[in-house]
């Protein structure tokens, strides 16, 4: 976990890649992990809010909605 997390560090700038952030993070879903962070989520907002975004079920859906919207 932790080298996930030192991974996100861009060149030791302590700033995260924007690539590896969610793009919903400015415009939360309902039922977005990091909406209510808490300790019972705090891996799941880790893992999909802050890098593996594609893979998580509310992106596909906040996508697929988005897409069928346009």
């Amino acid at each position: 976990m932790m080298r996930g997390v030192i991974n996100w560090i861009s060149n030791g700038t302590n700033k995260l890649d924007d690539d590896l952030l969610c793009p919903f993070l400015g415009r939360l879903e309902p039922d977005c992990y990091c909406k209510n962070i808490n300790s019972k989520n705090i891996l799941l907002v880790l893992r999909y809010c802050i890098s593996d975004f594609t893979h998580c079920a509310i992106y596909k859906r906040a996508q697929r909605n988005r897409m069928l919207n346009q």
